[in-house]
């Protein structure tokens, strides 16, 4: 199928839209570095939050098996790519 063509009138309206947002854009003039001052909200404050091992004792054991998994899995790749 053909496409279908704009007329003359499809053309003068889009041509106004970009014309009135260029102006809008180049127009806008941004705010002064005091009136951001004023807006800008303060940083909140860090707060420390202290957590007991105690209540995660599995997590030792969880990163121990973990860090043995990928070794042995490491090594079997080295030994596939190197010595095979």
């Amino acid at each position: 199928m053909a496409k279908k063509k704009k007329t003359r009138q499809q053309k003068i309206l889009a041509d106004k839209r970009r014309e009135v947002l260029a102006t809008a854009l180049y127009s806008f003039s941004p705010e002064s570095p005091k009136q951001r001052e004023k807006q800008s909200v303060a940083a909140p404050v860090r707060q420390t939050v202290t957590i007991a091992s105690s209540s995660y004792g599995y997590l030792a054991g969880d990163l121990s098996k973990t860090a043995i998994f990928t070794g042995i899995v490491v090594l079997i790749e080295l030994v596939a790519n190197y010595f095979l």
